[in-house]
């Protein structure tokens, strides 16, 4: 059993070796809270989802993407907080835009689209769907937003070393 010294004091390889992996678990712990700075990310959740429900207005499905991918090039600041705000950020407006259609037919059409493809009379299963998939969509598109910026500010910094 080998004996060091951590913080002037003499410990034992095992009480050191605990204590350096919790030290490795706070600061994991410290840099995944960071990453997910509550008004950094409901500032782009916000920013994502007004923006992309003005362009669905006006232009096809998809350029909820474009939105969210645009935005988390200038905004994010880790994988998981543009994967997270694209995907809520979208998310938001497809599951808001559901419940205006589900209301507006008195949940005649989503229980038939629900009939026809879930072979089930649930109202809210099409839109829990619908939510996820435009979810997916604006998460996907927000992480290759952040990836891009990656890759160019690395391109960047290489060039000029």
């Amino acid at each position: 059993m080998q004996i060091r010294e951590l913080n002037g004091r003499w410990l034992s390889s095992n009480t050191a070796n605990r204590r350096s992996d919790r030290k490795r678990y706070l600061s994991k712990f410290n840099l995944l809270k960071a990453a997910f700075q509550p008004q950094y990310t409901m500032i782009q959740i916000i920013l994502i989802a007004v923006l992309s429900l003005l362009a669905q207005l006006v232009l096809p499905w998809w350029s909820l993407a474009v939105v969210a991918f645009l935005v988390c090039v200038w905004r994010s600041s880790s994988a998981g907080q543009a994967f997270f705000a694209g995907f809520y950020g979208v998310a938001l407006v497809w599951l808001i835009y559901a419940v205006i259609l589900h209301t507006r037919t008195d949940g005649v059409f989503t229980g038939r689209m629900s009939e026809l493809l879930f072979k089930t009379n649930s109202a809210i299963l099409p839109g829990l769907v619908t939510a996820i998939v435009g979810g997916l969509v604006g998460g996907l598109a927000g992480l290759s937003g952040y990836f891009v910026r990656q890759a160019i500010g690395n391109e960047i910094a290489n060039r000029t070393s």
